[in-house]
């Protein structure tokens, strides 16, 4: 047996160690770069490169109605059938519509919500025109869409002057509140469903005045309420989860959604001539009375500016998700959410726009559409 010691030499580690934490940093430098990028529209470009390469953006027939864009195709709803376009003109689905004849569309996400003002029948559909359910009431109002498919609806009541309600997508009813006393003109339902609001109109020293109620719909008790003026109240809706606005006669109003006001903006600065509700923005087109242009803002959540640019007036204004495009007799120009020109071309025969969140936008001229890819 030999006396000589065995040295067992112990592998060092410490390379390994570095190897694993340079490898751990690269992937969270990846995963956010990815984040920010996706929160951006820088990529869009690159993307739209790939993703439309030999694409012509040829025009295609389209039925004459009201239009939405859904997914990754264009709604158009004209009598009471709803068809769904690719972006090369293919008819990808066709749905029916049970007691529609003049349908109005809301589009959020993956969902369509198509209905008939005064009619009694609402349809919730996803964009391979499968229909997800449906809602009877007596006469509607007004009705919007949330992200996951749950919808609010405003109708008339049996014994009281309105009725709000919020179904679930599966079409089970999640939420009602009746109104007795005031009559109710507006509504809008948060992104995830859970939040809803109406405008309620009443009377004060002779005047109108409107006011905003807001509720949980997990609770048949306002969460808020917050008086809007002495205006008719045209339309409203949720700019994120906890932030809305409701467009008057005379002024917007951003709010939470525990009625606590924001900002009013404009106060008699000019006349609304178009505004499009984006993903956490307003896009708005003001009359600015003695210059020949008109102005084209952009307001946040909070009703802050975050750009401004004049422009012609406009003929058709539509924003989806960071975009915004306008229509003028001068030509189409898409704007990104601070304003900045993204891309333009020249008018033609297009009567109206509809931007999608790729940064492209489908252009109508009444019998055809055109995909613009810039």
């Amino acid at each position: 047996m030999s006396d000589k010691a065995e040295i067992i030499r112990v592998p060092q580690k410490h390379g390994r160690r570095w190897l694993i934490f340079a490898l751990a940093v690269l992937l969270v430098a990846v995963l956010l770069a990815l984040f920010i990028l996706d929160q951006s529209t820088e990529l869009d470009g690159v993307k739209r490169f790939f993703r439309y390469l030999g694409a012509d953006g040829a025009a295609f027939p389209v039925e004459n109605g009201v239009y939405a864009v859904t997914d990754d195709c264009l709604a158009a709803a004209s009598g009471n059938a709803v068809s769904f376009y690719d972006t090369d003109g293919t008819v990808r689905a066709r749905a029916e519509i049970t007691g529609g004849q003049d349908l109005a569309l809301k589009s959020r996400g993956d969902f369509l919500l198509a209905y008939e003002i005064g009619g009694s029948t609402l349809t919730l559909l996803d964009s391979a025109g499968n229909v997800c359910c449906t809602a009877a009431v007596t006469a509607v109002y007004d009705a919007d869409l949330a992200e996951n498919g749950s919808f609010a609806v405003l109708s008339a009541g049996d014994g009281c002057r309105a009725v709000l309600e919020v179904y679930c997508p599966s079409g089970e009813l999640r939420f009602r509140h009746s109104s007795a006393t005031r009559n109710l003109c507006a509504c809008a339902i948060s992104p995830d469903g859970s939040l809803v609001s109406a405008v309620a109109l009443g009377q004060e020293e002779l005047e109108l005045s409107s006011s905003a109620l807001l509720f949980a719909t997990d609770s048949t008790e306002p969460v808020g309420e917050l008086p809007l003026g002495a205006q008719l109240v045209y339309d409203m809706a949720f700019l994120k989860d906890d932030r809305l606005c409701a467009v008057g006669e005379t002024s917007l109003a951003f709010f939470t959604a525990e009625g606590a006001l924001l900002r009013k903006y404009p106060e008699n600065e000019g006349d609304l001539c178009a505004y499009s509700f984006g993903d956490g923005f307003l896009a708005a087109v003001y009359d600015l009375y003695d210059q020949e242009a008109c102005g084209l803002m952009l307001l946040d959540t909070d009703g802050k500016s975050t750009g401004f640019c004049r422009v012609a007036a406009p003929l058709s204004l539509h924003t989806c998700g960071s975009y915004t495009a306008l229509l003028t007799a001068d030509g189409l120009s898409i704007y990104d959410r601070s304003l900045r020109t993204c891309a333009e071309t020249e008018r033609g025969e297009f009567l109206a726009v509809y931007a999608r969140p790729d940064g492209t936008a489908f252009c109508l001229d009444g019998s055809q559409a055109t995909l613009f890819i810039p």
